[in-house]
């Protein structure tokens, strides 16, 4: 746990110890750890939106938001660890620096400790929130500050392990969004490409 607290007060000494750390390790260390806070975290948000969840049941799922919860972690969570590190290589490839997707791996599941471990703090301080107005700004303020400290805590590990400037960290983070937008654009082309040919060979054959 120690570790986690450096990740908190020294982001960039912290990456520097696990520069060298083999991501098998790195993975049997963290995983636990991770699940353990997602599983707190989200028995506490079914515990705060209760109320809500039993008037809006899923498909599927009926009032269990908690098995959906779980499942979505399950998931959901190393496929976006797995999609971002590939995202954040082949953006680092395009500013000519040379990165690997273990290291990648290492910048974007370490700073789920500490993002996590705040949802479970906002969760239980949530529970004795009873006005609405009033837990919905404090859960606005913690999610964004919660968002932009994950985005300082991923630049500067992307800065730490690559030794580069924080300026072309933060360029080589936010490329992400770019490579998502365009491959999203990409996508929507090809569908809609497809669908004219189609309706086109459709009517043709009438």
């Amino acid at each position: 746990m120690k570790e986690y607290i450096t990740l908190i007060q020294n982001p960039r000494e912290f990456f520097k110890s696990v520069k060298k750390e083999d991501i098998r390790s790195t993975l049997k260390k963290i995983i636990p750890v991770i699940l353990a806070l997602y599983l707190i975290n989200s028995i506490l948000n079914y515990a705060v939106f209760k109320g809500i969840y039993s008037k809006f049941p899923l498909p599927f799922f009926g009032n269990n938001f908690l098995l959906f919860y779980l499942l979505i972690g399950i998931i959901f969570l190393p496929l976006t660890v797995i999609i971002s590190a590939s995202l954040l290589h082949l953006s680092l490839k395009i500013l000519k620096i040379k990165s690997t997707i273990a290291q990648n791996t290492k910048i974007f599941i370490y700073p789920m400790v500490p993002i996590y471990l705040i949802s479970v703090i906002h969760q239980a301080i949530s529970l004795f929130i009873k006005n609405l107005i009033l837990q919905t700004v404090f859960s606005f303020i913690v999610i964004l500050g919660s968002f932009i400290w994950s985005i300082i805590l991923k630049v500067k590990g992307i800065s730490e392990i690559y030794k580069i400037k924080t300026g072309r960290a933060v360029g080589a983070y936010f490329l992400i969004f770019g490579l998502m937008f365009g491959a999203m654009l990409a996508l929507i082309i090809i569908v809609l490409i497809i669908i004219l040919i189609v309706a086109f060979l459709f009517k043709g054959f009438k």
